[in-house]
């Protein structure tokens, strides 16, 4: 059974013309590509199902990535973060069904900035990131993991952290990475138990090893043997030739 789209035009006097559309050519259409009005609802184009909505740059563009009652509209905060608004102008909150402006306010209220303290704003990616000491400070992740410090846009724990730890003392790893402690040079290793008792006192790898002389190659041995071997056949920078030996009579000759 075929689904057709009627549209009429009316004229002053009445009727005067009516076209006809399938739901092929509603599939085909440039709003099918603009807004995600694919398919056939009552008579009309309209998005009939996320499928349509998704493919559409109304999606891409504006965040507007599901089917509702033969539209797409924006539904989550998904939605506006993915969203081409969001990347270029900002638009990354989701707030009534729209995408809005996302601000340093808007990052204080949220969960990520009392846990995390995400509680600033990176205008070149838009969205919460630590930039302050006190952005730290005053969250979870300082108060139970000493992660009290901002680097590139998260808390990170403090250097005095691993300098004065445990791990430090026994193991070397005195230099802090990020959010890990490890050995980053021989003077980490050289004051720790591990070089002290197992003479563990050269950094490698982020941790104290035991310092192994490289073995000499094969190729260098090779290399030894040549020069030693050309030494004994040059004298004052000539080569000696070897001694030649006298002919013997009854030797194999030429004939005359």
């Amino acid at each position: 059974m075929r689904i057709f789209l009627l549209t009429c035009l009316l004229g002053v006097t009445g009727l005067i013309a009516c076209e006809f559309y399938t739901a092929e050519q509603c599939n085909q259409s440039v709003e099918c590509k603009r807004e995600g009005l694919c398919g056939l609802l009552d008579g009309r184009c309209a998005a009939t199902s996320d499928e349509h909505c998704l493919q559409s740059r109304f999606c891409i563009n504006n965040g507007e990535c599901k089917a509702d009652s033969g539209k797409c509209i924006v539904s989550s905060p998904e939605n506006c973060r993915n969203s081409q608004q969001c990347k270029e102008n900002g638009l990354c909150v989701y707030q009534s069904g729209n995408c809005v402006l996302i601000t340093k306010s808007y990052c204080r209220i949220q969960e990520a900035c009392k846990v995390n303290g995400l509680c600033g704003i990176d205008t070149k990616r838009f969205e919460c990131v630590a930039t302050s000491l006190e952005d730290c400070e005053g969250s979870e992740a300082c108060q139970k993991e000493q992660k009290c410090q901002a680097e590139n846009g998260q808390c990170v724990i403090l250097d005095s952290v691993c300098k004065t730890g445990e791990s430090c003392k026994k193991e070397g790893l005195c230099s802090r990475r990020e959010n890990t402690c490890y050995a980053a040079k021989n003077e980490d290793c050289q004051s720790s138990e591990a070089c002290k008792n197992e003479n563990r006192c050269t950094a490698s790898g982020g941790k104290c090893t035991k310092y192994i002389p490289p073995e000499p190659s094969e190729a260098n041995g090779e290399q030894t043997s040549t020069e030693t071997s050309s030494e004994q056949i040059t004298e004052g920078g000539q080569e000696q030739l070897p001694e030649e030996v006298p002919e013997q009579d009854g030797g194999a000759g030429f004939e005359d």
